[in-house]
């Protein structure tokens, strides 16, 4: 079993702002990260990387640095 609490999506929806009327045509014109998540404290800090700027190079590139690789759990 998993050691870390994950939250459910009611509990997500109270925690995050998405901008759903954001598009992928949208973010992969744009020569910047656009505003699509942010925390509902507006606290700037992230321990996985800017949600933005993580959506804007997986656009970009293909490229997801936190891809899980291995179950979790076993």
């Amino acid at each position: 079993m998993p050691q870390h609490y994950a939250w459910t999506f009611d509990e997500l929806q109270t925690l995050i702002n998405v901008n759903w009327n954001s598009s992928i045509d949208a973010i992969r014109k744009s020569d910047v990260p656009l505003e699509n998540v942010r925390l509902t404290s507006n606290r700037q800090v992230s321990y996985n990387g800017d949600p933005d700027m993580l959506i804007y190079d997986f656009v970009h590139t293909g490229n997801d640095p936190h891809q899980i690789r291995h179950r979790i759990g076993g």
